[in-house]
């Protein structure tokens, strides 16, 4: 559509619960459990309105603190940004 990428906000969720609002198109989760797997929801709104929704999965690694691991490529780690 026209919209104006600065214009547009972001809600996001985290297993459902409202997480917070942001205008960045990446976002830090802190406070991770390892090993686990989080469904996350993005809603972009613009004045207001929500125009697009997108449904995440990211899978924490097990040993946050082990950053030799390099086993799974999709895992997340604390702190790291997700691109939506």
């Amino acid at each position: 559509g026209d919209y104006k990428e600065e214009e547009l906000t972001y809600h996001i969720y985290k297993n459902g619960e409202f997480f917070k609002t942001t205008s960045d198109t990446s976002i830090f989760f802190t406070e991770l459990e390892p090993n686990t797997t989080y469904s996350l929801r993005v809603e972009a709104l613009y004045e207001g309105e929500i125009i697009a929704f997108g449904d995440y999965e990211v899978t924490t690694m097990e040993h946050l603190e082990d950053d030799d691991s390099t086993e799974d490529n999709d895992a997340i780690e604390d702190n790291e940004p997700i691109e939506f």
